[in-house]
């Protein structure tokens, strides 16, 4: 039932373009490369991140709340009898469900490599920039 978020810190860029200072990056493709990376972090990561959430949400939990779902620590968990394992896996639903959710979590895994890539190659530009001002 659980999913993981990305939770970025934006605060340098965000500071940069609220204070009107984002003109002090004066490469202006290495500029835009910057910008786009936040923006796809904004876009596509939270759709990806909340596809996968709702899915879980709307999904996976109602489904799961119709068997014995509640843990030992529960009130009415000691006094209902346990179904048995092998109903879990005779449900075809269940398999189907957290199957597309292993789809959905490959998709999120690619997503964010993707952004790791890109950050990368991103670094790289910005010392490439600071190493050419550093030279003139």
């Amino acid at each position: 039932m659980q999913f993981q978020r990305l939770a970025p810190n934006k605060s340098a860029v965000s500071n940069l373009i609220s204070s009107g200072k984002i003109n002090i990056i004066e490469n202006k493709d290495l500029l835009e490369h910057i910008l786009e990376y936040y923006n796809n972090m904004d876009r596509h990561m939270k759709e990806v991140d909340e596809a996968l959430a709702t899915y879980t949400r709307n999904q996976i939990v109602p489904y799961l709340m119709q068997f014995d779902f509640l843990d030992s620590s529960s009130v009415i968990s000691p006094y209902r009898k346990r179904r048995p394992l092998i109903e879990y896996h005779q449900d075809p639903a269940i398999e189907n469900l957290l199957s597309f959710k292993n789809i959905m979590l490959a998709g999120q895994k690619d997503t964010y490599q993707r952004q790791i890539d890109y950050a990368k190659n991103l670094l790289e530009q910005i010392s490439e920039e600071l190493e050419r001002q550093d030279n003139h």
